[in-house]
């Protein structure tokens, strides 16, 4: 039975990198009929193999899903032609280089040598020679080595678009993603009270110019909002216009060939950078400070804030613009229908002539099926979404997984408690929306496993919320305590200051219609008869009310 190749979850960064090499390699040789010796030994050389273990690559990529973790390769057993330092010296090794090389103090190869071979002393294992740490340093990548040691703004030279934007040769093989917010307050569903100004995500085809996928949410930008945004492109959108009552065509979907964002922490993230280079999207970065390298996006949302400001509650571009306008007063659209809304603007706008492609962008979306065919899409858009959300890095215990002081548990990790390496640390996924749950990777087969919070009183929040509920329980005394008893006890708190106001407004209420059904107000110089006893209130019954 062969060993079971790890998932990408549970490989290390350099692990990752040489099946990424690989993936890619194999990309550009798999559309060839014939592989002629010269391109063969290119590759293999580029990827530092034999020529005959290309063609081994090769079929390993046809008969997978061409994915990133399908290239990892199998563990090392030793022998001819495979490593023979110990498994323990090669974690070792990776630890050093990731804590004490990959920083901006630069330290030298030597110092980093030396820092290995006291290492494995402590441990009683045996250093290897400095040209193994050497090798271990080259085979890190380039652009991680750049950025970690000597800051983001050395690494444009790699990995941006330089001078000139990349050029998109169809539909979905350039898409730009970014983020603004909106010109217009929306208010609560329940109230009617305004919450604030929302955050509009916009994936946009360069080609086309069509708007692929669009997220409308109070989340900050982050790796979960550009997650959730190319759920939205990859998928169907036939469910979304139905749950939304939005009756327009949007068919422009599809699983883009790159992106094109700018240098933010949301874009940067370790959950993106993997997300992307798991389902085969190359990530590029504009150059900083440079916002009209990112025309194309920045033109809708100019177009788009337009539109906003014809709607109540608009906040306009500037202060000055808006004047003495009671933005607050005058909002009346819940988040819901602003989405509603702006599924309706884009609409308008692929059915619009835009000037820079002299058609409608829905029209160049068809020709351009018309001429590449269709776009792959993704069938499971929560799969997809799950390898976009944030990373954590726990080790397992007796209770599981923690996280922010929630424990996390299943009876499928009692194997791993009991067997557990003290230093091994499981690569978790959570969705900030939805705390109450957790993933983690099968380290076995790879399989994504749901855990749910070991106290199950702990209702689906999002961490936000919970860490107000948290920071408002404290305030008021309750020092220690479980984060289920904290909600549970804050939520009862609420519920009597929402009763009361439940009780203030039907009073009022009540006042104005005993107002409203009196008639004329009476003359000062009117006496009124006393008022009865509480004892005679008693006795009054709801006909006499009447």
């Amino acid at each position: 039975m062969s060993a079971a190749i790890p998932g990408s979850d549970q490989t290390s960064d350099e692990e990752w990198d040489q099946a990424r090499r690989r993936r890619d390699a194999m990309k550009r040789l798999a559309g060839q009929a014939s592989i002629p010796l010269g391109v063969r030994t290119e590759v293999a050389t580029e990827l530092g193999v034999s020529t005959r273990y290309v063609y081994q690559l090769l079929r390993q990529y046809k008969e997978s899903d061409g994915s990133v973790t399908a290239m990892l390769a199998n563990p090392h057993s030793g022998g001819r032609g495979k490593s023979r330092v110990a498994p323990e010296v090669e974690e070792l090794i990776a630890e050093i280089l990731k804590r004490r090389y990959l920083t901006r103090q630069r330290r030298p190869v030597s110092a980093i040598y030396a820092d290995v071979v006291v290492a494995c002393n402590r441990s009683n294992l045996r250093p290897p020679g400095r040209a193994t740490v050497e090798r271990r340093i080259r085979r890190l990548d380039p652009v991680l080595v750049t950025r970690s040691r000597e800051g983001t703004n050395a690494v444009r030279k790699l990995t941006s678009a330089g001078g000139r934007t990349p050029h998109a040769a169809g539909p979905l093989d350039v898409v730009e993603i970014d983020h603004t917010k909106i010109n217009v307050l929306v208010v609560d569903r329940h109230d009617r009270k305004y919450l604030g100004r929302p955050t509009l995500t916009i994936a946009i085809c360069r080609w086309s110019r069509c708007i692929v996928g669009m997220v409308v949410s109070f989340e900050p930008p982050s790796a979960l909002l550009v997650g959730l945004c190319l759920a939205e492109v990859v998928t169907n959108k036939t469910k979304l216009l139905s749950n939304l009552g939005v009756d327009v065509d949007w068919p422009m979907t599809g699983l883009p060939n790159s992106i094109y964002v700018d240098n933010g922490s949301d874009f940067t993230s370790e959950a993106v950078q993997r997300g992307c280079e798991q389902h085969g999207i190359t990530l590029a970065f504009r150059p900083p400070g440079e916002p009209h390298y990112g025309a194309t996006v920045e033109n809708f949302f100019g177009k788009f804030n337009h539109s906003i400001h014809q709607l109540p509650g608009t906040t306009f571009s500037s202060t000055a613009e808006r004047g003495r306008y009671p933005s607050e007063k005058k909002a009346i659209l819940t988040l819901e229908e602003l989405n509603r809304w702006a599924v309706l603007a884009i609409a308008r706008y692929h059915a619009s002539i835009h000037r820079s492609i002299e058609m409608t962008p829905a029209a160049k979306w068809q020709r351009g099926i018309e001429l590449y065919g269709p776009p792959s899409v993704v069938a499971d858009s929560k799969a997809f979404l799950l390898d976009f959300l944030p990373i954590f890095r726990r080790k397992v215990g007796r209770e599981g997984f923690s996280i922010d002081k929630i424990h996390y548990y299943a009876n499928v990790l009692r194997p791993w408690i009991g067997s557990r390496n003290q230093k091994e640390k499981f690569l978790l996924r959570r969705d900030p929306r939805d705390i109450s749950r957790i993933w983690v990777e099968d380290p076995i087969n790879s399989e994504l496993i749901e855990i749910p919070a070991r106290d199950i009183a702990l209702r689906p929040i999002p961490i936000w919320e919970y860490r107000e509920r948290k920071k408002r329980a404290f305030a008021l005394g309750m020092k220690s305590a479980d984060p289920a008893q904290i909600l549970h006890l804050t939520e009862q708190m609420e519920s009597v200051v929402e009763a009361a106001q439940r009780k203030t407004r039907h009073t009022k209420r009540g006042n104005e219609r005993k107002i409203s059904f009196e008639g004329p107000r009476l003359s000062p110089n009117f006496k009124s008869a006393p008022e009865p006893l509480a004892g005679d209130i008693e006795h009054i019954s709801e006909a006499e009310i009447w």
